[in-house]
């Protein structure tokens, strides 16, 4: 959702994702004198609460000893930024953010004409989408305040748990889907180590599941030793297919089957890492699309063949440009599976393309 109010000179843009509100300000030159920042207030009527939104970062003359991790009120210490983003939003939620430009001197500050914007987060889930991020590297100052910086290895569940936002925990309900012998899971992954979720797929192949996994196993450069310790410790063996003749699997995604038909697709940037899950700013997309399926599906039995993929072997190439064709007209339901590597120029030429064009739907 994106929404824009002007006032007395100051402009407000809001962008309103699942969990983050992003709020961008401008303002006159006339507004510009003696401005020494946004105060930036959050009205919640599902919780029926008002409240100036904090920082960390007051004026010295003011508070010359900030303790670690405390926080300042923004109508006393206002942003002193033209872009600020609510991290604490909740989906699917309404918020009124009233923006007032400060002015004045630190500790005696006077508040300018205000600016509100009502905007309404996005839900995580959708009739046909679901896109879960975590947290990553960007939380690492609340992170640090929250659990005083200590390692989530540490901290324990609370910490692991606050980093995934629920990540994690769409991958294993996402698994959980294929609960008996009907039901299949078939996909391929370059870091494939976190036992919850080796743990998830080992259950569903108890249920009886049909569970295939090819995983990068090339023994220079790739995290085969890794993998292979992993997928031992889960007991999963039997359900693995190592792929060890391409030069690098980046692959992460899992194809849901329902007697032996597609129904759904689980992909993204996500490795099953520590850090993947955890730690860096990753995704997991999840597609309840037939046709998208198939094609990752069919992609799944070229890698668990683990064809060359040097160019002295030019079949896996020709059958990815064949199967997968780039650039095309994007369908109605704005989704086109385009794998690679590729040859030319072509492809990344046509994402420049829909990316410059705000009207395109996205491949």
């Amino acid at each position: 959702m994106r929404t824009r109010h002007v006032n007395s000179g100051l402009t407000v843009n809001a962008v309103a994702g699942c969990h983050v509100v992003l709020l961008g300000f401008d303002i006159t030159t006339q507004g510009r004198r003696g401005l020494r920042g946004f105060a930036v207030r959050r009205t919640d009527p599902t919780e029926a609460e008002a409240y100036w939104m904090k920082g960390v970062k007051p004026f010295r003359s003011v508070e010359p000893s900030p303790g670690a991790g405390e926080q300042f009120s923004s109508l006393i210490h206002p942003f002193q930024t033209f872009q600020w983003a609510d991290y604490s939003a909740k989906p699917d939620r309404d918020y009124t953010y009233e923006v007032v430009p400060m002015y004045g001197d630190p500790g005696a500050l006077r508040q300018g004409d205000p600016v509100s914007v009502e905007v309404h987060t996005e839900p995580v889930e959708a009739a046909d989408h679901t896109v879960l991020f975590n947290r990553g590297a960007i939380a690492t100052q609340e992170y640090a305040r929250r659990f005083l910086n200590r390692p989530p290895s540490v901290v324990g569940t609370a910490a692991y748990q606050w980093l995934s936002r629920g990540l994690l925990e769409g991958m294993i309900d996402f698994i959980a889907r294929a609960k008996d012998e009907t039901w299949g899971l078939k996909g391929a992954f370059y870091e494939f180590q976190w036992p919850a979720v080796l743990d998830a797929l080992g259950d569903a192949r108890r249920r009886k599941a049909d569970v295939r996994i090819v995983f990068d196993d090339i023994p220079s450069g790739s995290p085969h030793q890794a993998n292979e310790d992993a997928i031992k410790a889960a007991r999963i063996t039997g359900i693995c297919t190592p792929r060890a003749a391409g030069k690098l699997m980046h692959n992460k995604f899992l194809v849901l089957l329902h007697r032996d038909k597609p129904q759904a697709l689980l992909f993204g940037s996500t490795n099953l890492t520590e850090n993947g899950i955890f730690g860096h700013a990753n995704c997991v997309h999840i597609v309840d699309d037939a046709t998208v399926a198939q094609t990752y599906l069919d992609y799944f039995e070229q890698l668990r063949r683990d064809p060359p993929t040097d160019r002295a072997h030019p079949e896996y190439r020709a059958w990815i440009a064949e199967h997968t064709p780039a650039p095309l007209d994007v369908p109605g339901n704005g989704m086109v599976p385009v794998f690679s590597p590729r040859s030319g120029l072509a492809p990344l030429d046509w994402y420049a393309t829909m990316a410059a064009d705000r009207s395109a739907p996205s491949a």
